[in-house]
């Protein structure tokens, strides 16, 4: 414990210095890359036992209002894992309310992965959601558009990225992890940073965002296909919310990511609609993967964390897995059939297609969404099915013999 203790405070003075070397990520945004880079010291965390082999502990975290600051986080790794039997990394990023999750780190655990999971809110996983007992010497909480009137260096933002990407340092410092071979996944807020983070840390190998994603303060407008979502300062001075799109919004960020991306989203989701999604993944350089889940429930647990899909597609990744099945274009005829071409090269065979439509227009999270039967031709890689009169967007959904979706970005189209 001293070993940790002098380790931490050593790496707390020169987190200090974090500010002396910045790299210009997306103006006004910086954060020091090769300071994040670093291995954070490291402090036992004796007010949390996760149970079931996992460690609790602190990491250092970038000063606040020129202090030094502390991150909570949870670890695992698999009982084989070694520095001779090195393992896959995952960065776990929980989402607004939530915390340090050890069922989330026994999750990946599980599969074959060393993971870590941080309070980004300088919280600890004692007491209720949403009001976690604070960490002494933590990082900011939870801010809205209201931040943007604070130092950048001191906004929640910058912490909760900034935060992840140590973790990431810290992950891959250990002999068990191999180190080229580590990933990230975010479920809601978690998503909101995972997006950010895979922009400006060009180690990790894949990244997954649950739920959200960027152009977060973009008015949603008319409803239309590439329509933001306004879940950021909604409600605030239109000034504080264009200061946080300026700062904050992944959509700074995304055209710089260089991995593999695969966004698992609701078809209604209250807060990241499915124009922003578009947007975010039309974003991204080479585009991105889709798993559209129709109606799924906002949540951390079961909806947000387990899709398998998620897991697939890590594991195709890091362990040379087979892939998802992947859309490689999408129209529609003039005779009123729409179709995509998929590429299911290593992976298993399409089971089952489906159309989904609505006939509904405006705000995305009001649409209701319907089924309708859709046709593989194995041969071609095609799938089509016929558009019901008076559409007004659809996508199509292939599910593989292993249940995983892969799903088309949506089309928006004139009523008829």
């Amino acid at each position: 414990m001293r070993l940790l203790a002098s380790r931490f405070l050593r790496w707390s003075s020169i987190a200090l210095l974090a500010l002396s070397s910045l790299i210009a990520i997306g103006e006004p945004v910086m954060w020091s890359l090769p300071e994040l880079e670093k291995i954070p010291g490291m402090q036992p965390a004796p007010e949390v036992d996760p149970g079931d082999g996992l460690r609790a502990f602190y990491y250092a975290g970038l000063p606040l209002n020129g202090k030094p600051t502390r991150v909570f986080a949870i670890y695992g790794a698999p009982a084989n894992a070694s520095s001779e039997h090195k393992v896959p990394g995952i960065v776990l990023v929980h989402g607004g309310g939530g915390t340090a999750f050890a069922a989330w780190v026994k999750l990946w655990r599980d599969r074959g992965y060393a993971a870590i999971a941080m309070d980004n809110t300088g919280g600890l996983p004692i007491g209720k959601t949403g009001a976690w007992q604070r960490v002494q010497g933590g990082g900011p909480g939870f801010q809205g558009v209201v931040q943007v009137n604070l130092s950048v260096t001191d906004q929640w933002m910058y912490h909760a990225v900034a935060d992840t990407v140590l973790a990431h340092s810290l992950l891959r410092s250990f002999p068990e992890v191999d180190a080229d071979r580590t990933g990230i996944t975010g479920i809601s807020w978690g998503g909101v940073i995972t997006c950010t983070a895979a922009g400006i840390d060009p180690r990790f190998k894949f990244a997954v965002p649950v739920y959200g994603c960027g152009f977060l303060s973009d008015p949603p407008g008319s409803g239309l296909a590439n329509d933001g979502s306004c879940f950021v300062g909604e409600n605030a001075d239109p000034a504080l919310r264009a200061r946080w799109r300026e700062l904050w919004d992944p959509a700074n960020y995304l055209s710089r990511v260089r991995v593999p991306v695969l966004w698992v989203v609701g078809s209604n989701d209250f807060a990241f609609t499915l124009g922003a999604v578009r947007q975010s993944i039309e974003t991204v350089p080479g585009g991105a993967m889709l798993s559209v889940h129709p109606r799924m429930i906002h949540s951390h647990g079961g909806p947000g964390e387990k899709p398998e899909e998620i897991h697939a597609f890590a594991d195709r990744m890091v362990n040379g897995g087979p892939p998802l099945i992947r859309i490689t274009d999408q129209g529609e005829s003039p005779d009123g059939n729409v179709w995509v071409e998929y590429d299911s090269t290593g992976s298993s065979e399409p089971r089952e297609a489906v159309l989904w439509t609505t006939h509904n227009q405006g705000l995305w999270q009001n649409r209701w969404w319907s089924d309708h039967p859709a046709k593989i031709d194995p041969v071609h890689h095609r799938v089509t099915a016929r558009l019901p009169a008076g559409a007004a967007c659809w996508y199509l959904s292939i599910t593989d013999s292993r249940g995983l979706i892969t799903s088309s970005i949506w089309h928006e189209r004139a009523t008829r």
